[in-house]
């Protein structure tokens, strides 16, 4: 699983462009599904109706959009957020405060003017993706690769998050 991560985390970052605001708002709206109909409800019950397919279709939106939130973050203070890319971090952010699980304090509020900070926030909800995703793929499963992918996300998170620890981010 550690192995996985780490090909999670070594994988090629995206390069930002207009283009890939229609995936992400994709990407976007696969999450929104799982955390209207409750986080916990759908990891329980998921097993009755997801294929592999649907499990690695969601690992795929949940390593995209987190790479792309990323990616934002990392070049957030050369060339700021453009409206759409704004508009659909904030979309992002409030789906993520929509779960309770998450505060407003480790969320925050994308828009500030600070870049550092603005730079640190969009880095924490790419962490915030991928333990969503990770927390919906811990259910029970027919399938033992579903668990594998739940764990590897974790993981995945977990690393994410100690790389952006104020001390280690630049």
């Amino acid at each position: 699983m550690h192995l996985i991560a780490s090909a999670f985390n070594g994988g090629p970052p995206l390069e930002r462009s207009p283009g890939l605001i229609g995936p992400a708002l994709q990407a976007a709206h696969a999450l929104s599904i799982p955390v209207r109909m409750g986080i916990n409800f759908v990891a329980r019950s998921q097993a009755l109706s997801w294929s592999v397919q649907h499990s690695l279709s969601n690992l795929e939106c949940a390593i995209f959009l987190s790479k792309w939130l990323e990616q934002l973050a990392i070049t957030s203070t050369a060339q700021p957020l453009d409206k759409d890319e704004l508009r659909l971090v904030q979309m992002i952010q409030g789906l993520l405060s929509e779960t309770g699980l998450f505060g407003d304090d480790w969320i925050g509020a994308i828009g500030i003017t600070n870049m550092s900070d603005q730079k640190y926030q969009i880095r924490r909800l790419a962490t915030a993706v991928a333990r969503m995703w990770a927390e919906i793929f811990k259910g029970n499963h027919v399938f033992e690769v579903v668990n594998i992918i739940g764990a590897s996300l974790t993981i995945y998170a977990e690393s994410m998050e100690s790389a952006y620890t104020p001390s280690n981010v630049a």
